[in-house]
């Protein structure tokens, strides 16, 4: 479904992944924090011009979208209170977050809960969509429902270079899309973007362009569209769509079996040029698409490779180009983190990665079995050009949750 400190940090496996274009330094971590509180999966993170950072993640139990802030670069978290379900924040799951060129901060959520609780037949679906805007640095906050159907999952939000907010979602019956062209103050649904498949990742480009990724497994997977795994761009804001095939191979399946690459999203990001880019496992190997047309063709880069399945990468770019992403390998006591940078240089990729890192991730439903914390880990580039991103700290075993912050930091540099 959907699908810190140095504690953390695990040097193993020597074996691990290998660069295809080996540089002489490493991605090494410069500075990171454990926050101790409750248990949150998927976190993204933000940037305010402020200086000000900000993490969000989801918990099954919470009321409403768990956020935190920090005011010194990370090295301490404190709560920040979004407002109550009444007030319409509401969402107990998946969660992005972005902020405009003005710094307004929009977070959206998911409501992922029981159709019919103390039913024991019941199934967890999604509920709802809804979406939050704070233009005072997170103090107050103003939410609008963007959707109330059964089957909503996957909701993401970007900004558009005229500053109109983008969100997409997913019902089970294609993308849904929803601008605000009043900074959150109110929303207008557009036409689905297409009507079939998940909502797998939104970026926002320059001139007026926007790519989403659809996949086949929709709904939190109670649906599975059989030859979807396509792009959809636009050239206008979102006005009108064209649906394109991706270069490569991914294994795709109704019923996914272990012997299947576990995906989920499928990133996407743009640089200031237009360059397109996307990422994706092929089995063993992970892969780096980049077009220079808006998606019409495409150059692709082997980045990693691996004895194991490598899996639920996520990507980020710079406004020069420069690349970040992250990815798991490995399965139980060998499934490891890999953090990377990555400039490309010709005739082949430089890349910097981290030492692998073995999280503090224990699934609460099989004993003793490590765990991804959910289905990506995010990274993003910092005002002083260093890498962050967040992972969960989960353990049911000694009741120890929360998150950790990484500072890391290359030699590639803009």
């Amino acid at each position: 479904m959907k699908s810190k400190s140095f504690f953390l940090l695990i040097v193993i496996f020597s074996w691990g992944v290998t660069n295809i274009c080996k540089g002489q330094h490493q991605l090494i971590v410069r500075d990171s924090s454990e926050h101790i509180e409750m248990p949150a999966i998927e976190h993204m993170l933000i940037e305010h011009p402020s200086g000000t950072l900000f993490t969000s993640g989801f918990q099954f139990s919470s009321k409403s979208p768990q956020l935190w802030k920090s005011v010194d670069k990370g090295k301490s978290w404190h709560r920040v209170d979004v407002g109550s379900q009444d007030q319409g924040a509401d969402g107990n799951s998946d969660v992005d977050m972005v902020i405009d060129k003005e710094g307004s901060i929009y977070l959206i959520s998911l409501r992922y809960d029981w159709v019919n609780p103390g039913d024991s037949t019941s199934e967890a679906r999604g509920k709802h969509i809804t979406v939050g805007v704070s233009h005072d640095v997170g103090k107050t906050w103003t939410w609008t429902f963007l959707s109330k159907t059964l089957n909503d999952d996957r909701p993401w939000i970007d900004v558009d270079a005229e500053g109109t907010v983008h969100a997409i979602w997913n019902d089970g019956k294609g993308v849904c899309h929803a601008i605000s062209k009043d900074k959150g103050q109110s929303w207008l649904e557009q036409n689905r973007i297409y009507n079939k498949g998940l909502s797998s990742h939104l970026a926002t480009g320059p001139n007026g362009t926007i790519a989403v990724r659809i996949t086949p497994r929709s709904a939190a997977g109670y649906q599975f569209d059989e030859g979807v795994d396509f792009l959809a761009v636009s050239k206008d804001f979102g006005k009108t769509w064209s649906i394109l095939d991706l270069p490569g191979k991914r294994d795709w399946n109704e019923e996914q079996t272990d012997s299947d690459t576990p995906r989920w999203v499928e990133p996407l990001a743009w640089d200031d040029e237009g360059s397109l880019y996307t990422m994706w496992s092929e089995g063993k190997e992970l892969v780096l698409g980049v077009s220079k047309d808006v998606g019409k063709s495409w150059k692709t880069h082997k980045i990693a490779e691996d004895k194991e399945l490598v899996f639920f990468p996520y990507l980020n770019s710079s406004p020069t180009g420069r690349i970040a992403c992250t990815w798991f390998s490995g399965h139980n006591e060998r499934l490891v983190l890999y953090a990377a940078e990555i400039l490309l240089t010709n005739p082949t990729p430089t890349i910097v990665k981290t030492e692998p890192l073995q999280l503090s991730l224990w699934s609460k439903w099989e004993e003793n079995t490590r765990w991804t914390g959910g289905e990506y880990i995010a990274i993003k580039f910092l005002q002083n050009g260093n890498l962050a991103m967040v992972t969960p700290i989960y353990n049911p075993n000694t009741q120890r949750y929360g998150f950790t912050w990484w500072e890391l930091e290359s030699s590639i540099k803009d």
